[in-house]
């Protein structure tokens, strides 16, 4: 089903952080989002949750400049995205992707400061925030001294999640960042995840097919299907009440029953 008008937050998670009203958007004649209007909380964590080709990473793109939608309008904590340079509007973002995407030829923690290195960070400044993330994360002293190919996939993704937190974003864009270790190593970052959530807490957005990952670390939950909202709304509640065949098959994909 599609929902209109945008489909607002329940009371208690307050102010929107991401707002998309009517939007859609086309790659060539492949219509990947039509007519999609939902609220996402500010100050929580939104999962959206759908299999592959669905418009979830697409509605991810559009949060934050990289594509633009055809028609309807995006907002970011009550602002509109800007039509020229973005990257002031950018700075307010942290990203995470799948399998961490570090530099190869830069250490671990020089791959976390970056960008707080162009942005202007004094040295210490920027010694002082890694140290801070990586003692939430659980990373063990030296790791910040090696290369990506030298740590585990673990290492790499608690590194690939101090750098999103690095530059103390208002908005965590996360696009399937955990689904490329296993799953022991899967479950101590989601904890590692949910700490740094707490205590940071800025409004994140976390891209996902695993609706158990979802239930887990979202409060929010967003079920799309071919580009339109299949079923918005508070986790607890979609998982006490799937409002479709759909919805309930992405429950037993994940291995949980109803």
């Amino acid at each position: 089903m599609s929902v209109s008008p945008v489909t607002e937050p329940e009371q208690h998670f307050g102010a929107d952080g991401i707002v998309f009203d009517r939007v859609s958007k086309r790659f060539g004649a492949t219509k990947v989002l039509s007519d999609l209007s939902v609220a996402l909380p500010a100050g929580v964590t939104s999962a959206i949750v759908g299999a592959s080709g669905s418009g979830k990473s697409t509605m991810l793109k559009l949060a934050n400049g990289i594509h633009r939608a055809d028609s309807g309008e995006v907002t970011v904590l009550g602002t509109a995205i800007p039509d020229g340079d973005l990257s002031v509007f950018r700075r307010r973002f942290g990203y995470a992707v799948q399998g961490a995407a570090l530099f190869p030829h830069l250490s671990g923690f020089d791959n976390v400061v970056l960008m707080s290195a162009l942005a202007g960070w004094p040295p210490q400044r920027q010694k002082e925030r890694y140290e801070q993330l990586a003692e939430l994360v659980g990373l063990e002293a030296g790791v910040g001294e090696r290369y990506p190919h030298e740590l585990s996939g673990g290492q790499q993704q608690r590194l690939g999640l101090c750098r999103a937190f690095m530059l103390e974003p208002e908005i965590l864009l996360l696009d399937e960042p955990f689904s490329a270790v296993d799953p022991i190593t899967r479950m101590a970052i989601h904890d590692e995840f949910q700490r740094l959530q707490k205590q940071l807490g800025p409004t994140a957005v976390l891209v996902t097919h695993d609706m158990a990952e979802a239930l887990k670390l979202a409060e929010f939950i967003v079920v799309l299907k071919d580009g339109q909202i299949e079923q918005a709304g508070a986790a607890n509640a979609i998982a006490d009440e799937p409002a479709s065949d759909y919805v309930r098959t992405l429950f037993a994909a994940a291995g949980m029953s109803l």
